[in-house]
């Protein structure tokens, strides 16, 4: 039992090094929220650092959040996020604003 507890966080932290990271999001000047309108022209791209930061930059998101097949989600909403699901082979599946 105590080999598997020791296990936890090593299989923990290869799960959370996968993930391309987006630089910082800029707010948007007028301080509007998210807007995911137009989005969906990224489903079945593959999940980058570069298409994340274009995501952000389209929506006018605060803050980003991948989300992958499994994940234990917050469900609090937050109209300046944009959270970006993604697929088995870590490709784009839909994005949404909350």
């Amino acid at each position: 039992m105590r080999k598997l507890l020791a296990l936890g966080p090593v299989l923990l932290a290869g799960c959370s090094a996968a993930m391309p990271v987006p630089p910082n999001p800029v707010p948007p000047a007028d301080g509007g929220t998210c807007n995911s309108a137009g989005l969906e022209a990224y489903v079945g791209q593959p999940a980058t650092a570069e298409l994340g930061q274009k995501m952000i930059q389209q929506s006018g998101a605060r803050a980003f959040r991948w989300l992958v097949p499994g994940q234990v989600v917050t469900m609090e909403y937050s109209g300046d996020r944009l959270n970006v699901v993604l697929d088995s082979s870590n490709r784009v599946e839909s994005a949404r604003c909350g």
